[in-house]
């Protein structure tokens, strides 16, 4: 199997249901009420693919435009340019002024933290990359979706003592 592919005629025999929810998230969501028009994006993990050339993009497009091209089709986007430094406040407006360009106004990056802040200081004495990181990606302005801190692989709750 193709990661992410499955033969189309395995499809009628996978159960899509998720599974219950667990304590802690019932105790979480305990008396909200759900929204009416619930919203939800859908995108992927970098606009920066060259195998979509003559697929999702237009064949000549270059890669200085990817972004522009990828606005045009989907609503959202994971972040990742941004977990392998702190961004400029420069580059993240470029970003902002490709999808703006592209005539998408409800497009929404979501962020990842950068690895400085993870990985590097796993979450201690990290003030100062924080305050950055945040007040450079802020400058998205309403195409801003939530934040996501991805922990290394070996970071475990015996860091936290």
């Amino acid at each position: 199997m193709d990661y992410g592919k499955v033969p189309e005629s395995e499809i009628p025999a996978i159960d899509f249901k998720l599974p219950p929810d667990g304590e802690q998230t019932l105790k979480t969501l305990n008396g909200l009420t759900k929204p009416a028009k619930p919203e939800l994006y859908v995108g992927a993990s970098k606009w920066g693919r060259k195998d979509w050339l003559g697929v999702l993009y237009p064949v000549k497009t270059k890669e200085a435009n990817f972004l522009f091209e990828y606005a045009k089709i989907f609503d959202s986007i994971e972040l990742n340019a941004v977990f392998y430094s702190i961004p400029s406040a420069d580059l993240v407006e470029r970003f902002r002024r490709k999808v703006e360009d592209a005539g998408n106004p409800n497009f929404k990056f979501f962020p990842k933290f950068s690895r400085t802040i993870s990985h590097i200081k796993r979450l201690e004495d990290c003030e100062v990359p924080t305050q950055l990181f945040l007040e450079n990606i802020s400058r998205l302005g309403d195409m801003l979706g939530p934040c996501f801190l991805q922990m290394g692989d070996n970071f475990a709750p015996k860091n936290f003592l």
